[in-house]
């Protein structure tokens, strides 16, 4: 009887341990029945985890805005410190750096002085959390 090296786990089968498409050919590329089950399960759990998403979503989207627009008429000063911030990096006038506190490239800006919008701490989000509960910076009554 003809065998087969899975391509995932790379142990090398009998062909009907492989689905009729793959049992054909030597490659690499087919995989077992077994690994292919592994794979339909993840891929159905995603689709099913993306369309749950898409309707929470769509559930919750005008309560999202509501909030939106009640933070920005509570903090008219960070939502303004924030756009010019925001701009200046997307116009190239100002370049995201690294974390300060651990070097990692993915960062957020923390404002110390909202009225100095360009004056801004690059911290990972770990980072940026504990600043602002040290700071008491966190988000104010509403969250």
């Amino acid at each position: 009887m003809a065998s087969k090296r899975c391509g995932t786990c790379g142990e090398v089968k009998p062909s009907p341990e492989f689905n009729k498409r793959a049992a054909s050919g030597d490659g690499l590329a087919a995989c077992c029945k077994k690994c292919q089950r592994v794979y339909d399960v993840a891929r159905r759990d995603n689709v099913k985890r993306k369309a749950q998403r898409k309707q929470n979503y769509e559930e919750n989207r005008g309560r999202h805005t509501t909030y939106t627009q009640k933070w920005r008429a509570r903090n008219p000063e960070k939502y303004r410190a924030h756009n010019i911030l925001y701009a200046a990096v997307r116009d190239g006038k100002l370049a995201k750096g690294v974390c300060e506190e651990c070097g990692t490239a993915q960062v957020e800006a923390h404002h110390d002085d909202y009225t100095k919008p360009l004056e801004v701490r690059w911290l990972c989000a770990k980072h940026h959390g504990v600043t602002r509960r040290i700071d008491g910076d966190g988000d104010e009554a509403g969250r």
